[in-house]
């Protein structure tokens, strides 16, 4: 999924000329058994769809999660819209995920790593992966239900019809933090 490091070179050039991604190669599904990975771009200045509420994108994943209600539905993008690191949440992608049938969202931009439940709904920032580790702010959300920002690390996602099993490891494989979803049929 893009993000504003990705567009702030060349205008994305060298994210598109590596990678070959479906659709119009900035918002799309890409499907694996039970799951379904809605890909999106949040970069305002880099999304001629929008990236607001009732924007092209946002109307085009209303209508995709509506049609995939058997499916686990992962939203994935890179500027979160909750967040207690330094740099804050994104209200512009305050979505309705939950309303439209999303699982969870996924995203990035504070680099930090947050599991975060708001009215019900998991949010998680995933952004130590490289690069400097940022601080939290002074004021900790509290929805956060866990933060971290000691070491770089990455999430392993275990999937099957019924579960989803996240789990973050940071670099010496240290099992940091662990969340199940779980659902009937």
């Amino acid at each position: 999924m893009l993000g504003n490091h990705d567009t702030d070179t060349d205008q994305g050039r060298p994210y598109h000329d590596y990678f070959t991604l479906p659709g119009n190669e900035r918002y799309y599904i890409v499907e694996e058994g039970p799951v379904k990975l809605f890909m999106l771009n949040s970069v305002p200045w880099f999304e001629p769809d929008g990236v607001f509420t009732d924007s092209v994108q946002a109307l085009w994943l209303r209508d995709q999660l509506a049609a995939s209600p058997d499916t686990w539905n992962l939203v994935l993008f890179h500027h979160a819209p909750y967040s207690s690191g330094y740099k804050g949440g994104s209200s512009w992608m305050r979505w309705p995920f939950k309303e439209w049938g999303a699982h969870v969202t996924v995203t990035g931009h504070n680099h930090t790593y947050e599991r975060i439940l708001i009215d019900g709904f998991t949010h998680f920032v995933n952004g130590v992966g490289g690069g400097a580790r940022y601080a939290f702010d002074d004021v900790i959300m509290p929805e956060a239900q866990f933060i971290y920002n000691a070491n770089h690390g990455a999430m392993r996602v275990e999937v099957t019809p019924t579960m989803l099993l996240f789990q973050f490891f940071n670099r010496d494989n240290v099992l940091i933090d662990s969340y199940t979803m779980e659902k009937s049929g």
